[in-house]
């Protein structure tokens, strides 16, 4: 025994040092850079920079917000091909911030407020929450239910269903969606993988009371903790194809408005009107393609995607698999946004840009994260107030060698969370070498 715990010290104390010596090439993932101002071109750009006047919800939150509620009203009218199959604009968002500074909620609530404008009833009644089972999803978008009369020797209509099969599920606590799924028996994941792919039929095969709905058109807007969702969100749902149907989306508060003005409903009204106007009607329906500059485009894309992820491995590798799916909605609903009638390349380059943001959530995310270190993080901000940029073993060497990668990785990724650091990367002889500086 004795032997054996020599052998692990021995393993332990070689394994830090190779640490300290690499330290510099262990790539610790920083809160995701901020989206460029070209995916706020157009209407979505008049929507959020005009929102953003009236609340600390983040610009990517606010975005994200209107572009999974307005794929959801397009609903079925809409879609692109792919190898036969039909992808529809419906999108699965989750926004992930911290609880009390996320301002995930905020977000959601403005966007809301616009769209009642547009159109109240169906902010009022195609908005569900409290998703606990695959059942009461398929009841929601039911169709009409008929029973055998006996006495009439005929079926009768018992519940006329619902016609418009629209539905944006909206859960702002959606560690509990997670923690339900885990009950045995439990079909709400089967049913929301279902539902993302666009399936024509859902239905639920209880045998007193099945429902079916056909044609439904089903988005999520929801909202989590990084701690929740480390928590909750389990290695098979990683692994099934369930986490990686959604966009996980990293939020935090944008500018600080201790008193901001209220939102003045005259020019929420004509934003609303020039909404309708210029997005809504006379809308493309039908077949979306893309023209010939974007199909090229995309080929290239598509290689680069696949490449990427063939030399990538773990956790991270499941949750982002199905990347070209959702690029290629995201690039339908701004043609859309567009009234255009092809997809271009303008769009599938939005596309990317938020897809890349939301990938590299996945990566910052599933990395770790900690509070524990607060007097780390109060010498590391010292040491770059007073010297610059640093390398990760300059920072290292502060603490007399006595943090490892792991350690220094929470560290700068809380920093990079409360944009107090980013990074930077600085030309050598070999390698680009990767320093840590005060954020601008």
């Amino acid at each position: 025994m004795e032997n054996l715990l020599e052998l692990e010290n021995y393993f332990y104390q070689n394994y830090t040092k190779r640490q300290k010596n690499n330290i510099d090439e262990y790539d610790i993932p920083e809160w995701p850079k901020p989206l460029s101002d070209k995916i706020y071109s157009g209407i979505i750009g008049e929507v959020v920079d005009f929102l953003s006047n009236y609340t600390e919800a983040g610009k990517e939150a606010l975005l994200l917000n209107f572009i999974t509620l307005f794929g959801n009203y397009v609903g079925k009218k809409a879609w692109l091909e792919v190898g036969g199959d039909k992808h529809y604009p419906n999108l699965f968002t989750i926004l992930v911030g911290s609880s009390s500074t996320g301002r995930k909620g905020s977000s959601w609530n403005i966007v809301k407020k616009l769209w009642s404008l547009i159109d109240e009833h169906f902010i009022l009644n195609n908005v569900k929450n409290g998703a606990s089972s695959g059942e009461g999803i398929v009841y929601h978008v039911r169709d009409e239910i008929l029973k055998w009369d006996s006495k009439k020797g005929e079926y009768v209509v018992v519940d006329p269903g619902v016609k418009d099969k629209r539905m944006l599920i909206f859960e702002p606590e959606f560690a509990e969606v997670l923690r339900v799924m885990k009950r045995d028996g439990n079909t709400l994941s089967a049913l929301l993988r279902n539902a993302w792919d666009g399936n024509e039929v859902l239905e639920t095969l209880t045998k007193n009371n099945p429902v079916r709905a056909t044609f439904p058109h089903i988005s999520i807007i929801g909202h989590i903790t990084f701690e929740e969702l480390k928590k909750e969100l389990t290695q098979i749902e990683k692994f099934n194809g369930f986490a990686n149907r959604f966009l996980w989306v990293c939020t935090r508060r944008g500018e600080l408005l201790p008193n901001p003005p209220l939102l003045p409903q005259e020019e929420l009204g004509k934003l609303a009107q020039k909404i309708k106007e210029e997005c809504l009607e006379n809308m493309p329906q039908g077949l979306i393609i893309k023209d010939k500059e974007a199909e090229g485009m995309w080929a290239e894309l598509y290689k680069e995607l696949i490449t990427e992820r063939e030399n990538m491995e773990g956790d991270t590798v499941a949750l982002i698999n199905r990347g070209e799916a959702h690029i290629l909605r995201l690039s339908l609903i701004y043609a859309l946004l567009d009234r255009s009638s092809v997809i271009k390349t303008s769009h599938i380059e939005s596309a990317k840009e938020i897809w890349e943001y939301c990938e590299n959530s996945v990566k910052f995310i599933f990395g770790g994260m900690s509070n524990k270190y607060a007097s780390f993080e109060e010498k590391i901000l010292e040491a770059l107030r007073e010297k610059g940029p640093l390398s990760q073993s300059e920072i290292i060497k502060l603490f007399d060698n006595r943090l490892n990668a792991k350690q220094l990785e929470k560290i700068l990724k809380k920093l990079s969370e409360r944009k107090l650091i980013t990074s930077d990367t600085i030309p050598t002889v070999g390698r680009p070498k990767k320093v840590w500086k005060l954020y601008n």
